[in-house]
């Protein structure tokens, strides 16, 4: 993962990166991120308790989203600030920071509780709401509303989730295939990523580019905000939420946003700085926990 992004960063000098992250990003959308969503929807059987907790984690995920766009527009009159802002404040690290500090932390059915989590949180694939959130900021043209809406059940990885939910439903078994293909797509995804976050990120020297103090309320957002809404849509639904969905709740801003704002014209720097500033604000904070104990 590592080779590959400092592959990724040396081909942003090549006049052909541009294409070849467009060519990537539509590879990993359309095929990359429905095999993902097959491999979770198939194989995950839900019931009981944990079904309660989950129900509470969509509830609190999509409020949390609501907050932070509500929230990005006092930022400022840019549409591109506005969506790094509510971007960060929404997406969170629980994949490549999510399940080793959930495995550090709770072991083997932890790291198996944040994949749940990471997977069901928002119902939908959750690629598929934060690229449905990105358009409605990074373009600025007629119906913009109906369109972004439509984004967030009308694009591939959501359209194979519910193809697969209904053939579940219907009594097809896909256990098997799912996770086959779940160990395919976990060998795949991470060094892919590592690619296309390598020809995403922008290379001027970073100086914190210019953050204001209202920028940084996105990482308040984050930390502090979505934990909190989770253990309080648990409250008023009396559930108990895992200790691991608390903990996948507070993670880091998400790698992929700086991708994905060089691709929807969300603000790529201010972007890359709030992902970097919270990144490091969580790992300080693992380490200090990791001392204390």
């Amino acid at each position: 993962m590592a080779a590959l992004f400092v592959v990724g960063l040396a081909a942003q000098r090549r006049p052909s990166a541009s294409r070849a992250r467009d060519a990537l990003w539509w590879l990993s959308y359309n095929i990359l991120a429905p095999l993902v969503a097959f491999a979770g929807f198939s194989s995950v059987t839900l019931d009981g308790p944990l079904a309660r907790s989950l129900l509470a984690a969509v509830i609190s995920s999509w409020l949390v989203l609501a907050l932070s766009r509500v929230y990005a527009r006092r930022i400022g009159p840019r549409g591109s600030e506005r969506g790094a802002v509510a971007l960060a404040g929404a997406f969170g690290n629980t994949s490549f920071i999510g399940l080793p500090v959930a495995r550090l932390f709770f072991g083997d059915a932890g790291m198996a509780l944040m994949a749940i989590y990471a997977q069901l949180r928002w119902f939908l694939p959750e690629i598929a709401v934060a690229v449905a959130t990105a358009g409605s900021y990074g373009e600025r043209k007629g119906k913009r509303a109906l369109r972004s809406s439509l984004r967030f059940v009308a694009n591939p990885p959501t359209l194979v989730a519910v193809l697969t939910v209904a053939l579940r439903m219907s009594g097809v078994d896909m256990a098997d295939q799912g996770l086959l293909v779940g160990r395919v797509m976990a060998q795949l995804v991470g060094p892919f990523g590592f690619l296309l976050l390598g020809l995403s990120l922008p290379l001027d020297p970073w100086r914190g580019d210019r953050l204001s103090p209202g920028d940084l309320g996105a990482l308040v957002v984050k930390h502090a905000a979505s934990p909190l809404c989770l253990l309080a849509v648990a409250a008023v639904l009396r559930v108990r939420v895992p200790a691991v969905f608390v903990l996948g709740a507070s993670m880091p801003c998400a790698f992929n946003l700086v991708v994905i704002a060089r691709l929807f014209d969300i603000d790529p720097k201010k972007t890359r700085s709030l992902v970097l500033l919270s990144t490091g604000l969580a790992l300080a904070t693992i380490v200090a926990v990791l001392l204390w104990r």
